[in-house]
């Protein structure tokens, strides 16, 4: 059987799609992949056509993972289809692959700015962000694992939009997020290309994004549900309060407009993964 591992909610996430298909939450699994697969399709990421010859496809698979409930929902599962990009071939599959995420200096400058001049915030993220990149080059992909069409076993998948675990998906996401950024009316920072910023008499308004996570703040709320609104008219997006952002623990108190950064899920996981469960804390003296 293929091995699993294991996440601080005590659920073992599968490392295959028969692992998938097989464990005890395999109904949840399934799920998450048939959602996936019809983002996949709604998409239009690929159409099925002979190999050409003298080409080689590259291969794919499923990934699986618990994400934390936010606001809240209980914890999701999700699945997603990646290309195995290791197989591309630079000059052929791809050109330039570089795509830059807000800074940790960026972060913490902003939810700083955030809690000391009470300004209204939300974080987003963007469903099948990559998917939405439209490819340049000529690649061709085995078909999806579970998902093979009957009767054309031997087609395979002529790649139209971006997949994740292409090496040139993020770059190409980022530069079509940018674009549809710049169109609203915010700059880009010179110092920081993920950080976005509109000021406009008295309001301010900015947007920093990491791939497909953001947050949204502006001194008017108004400003952040139109902004949303646009967002919302081109890509499938799902908007929060400030609590969680890849991986850091917002927490917000804005009558003493203060603002805690923090990781204790990481920090619970690397208890797990080092076998540090039984061990018992020593104080030091400060």
């Amino acid at each position: 059987p293929a091995k699993s591992r294991s996440c601080a909610s005590g659920i073992f996430i599968p490392d295959s799609y028969a692992a998938a298909i097989k464990c005890p939450e395999a109904t949840q699994w399934k799920a998450a992949i048939k959602e996936e697969y019809q983002s996949l399709m709604e998409n239009e990421t690929w159409s099925l056509v002979e190999c050409p010859r003298g080409r080689s496809p590259i291969k794919s698979r499923w990934t699986f993972d618990i994400k934390p409930g936010m606001n809240g929902e209980q914890r999701r599962f999700k699945a997603r289809f990646v290309a195995k990009g290791f197989s591309q071939r630079p000059g052929y599959d791809f050109n330039e692959t570089y795509a830059s995420v807000v800074t940790h200096d960026t972060l913490r400058m902003l939810t700083s700015i955030i809690a000391a001049e009470d300004l209204e915030a939300v974080q987003m993220d963007i469903k099948t962000a990559f998917l939405y990149g439209q490819l340049a080059e000529e690649i061709y992909m085995v078909q999806p694992e579970g998902f093979v069409a009957p009767g054309q076993e031997n087609k395979v998948c002529r790649l139209h939009k971006c997949l994740y675990g292409l090496k040139q998906a993020s770059r190409v996401w980022g530069e079509h997020f940018t674009d549809f950024i710049k169109q609203q009316g915010l700059n880009q920072s010179v110092a920081d290309p993920c950080l976005f910023t509109r000021t406009n008499g008295a309001e301010k308004t900015f947007l920093v994004i990491w791939v497909d996570d953001g947050i949204v703040t502006s001194t008017d709320k108004q400003v952040i549900d139109k902004f949303l609104v646009a967002l919302g008219g081109t890509f499938k997006i799902r908007a929060y309060p400030l609590e969680r952002f890849v991986g850091i623990t917002i927490n917000r108190d804005r009558k003493r407009r203060t603002i805690h950064l923090g990781q204790p899920d990481y920090i619970e996981h690397l208890v797990n993964k080092f076998q540090m469960t039984s061990c018992f804390p020593k104080s030091v003296p400060a």
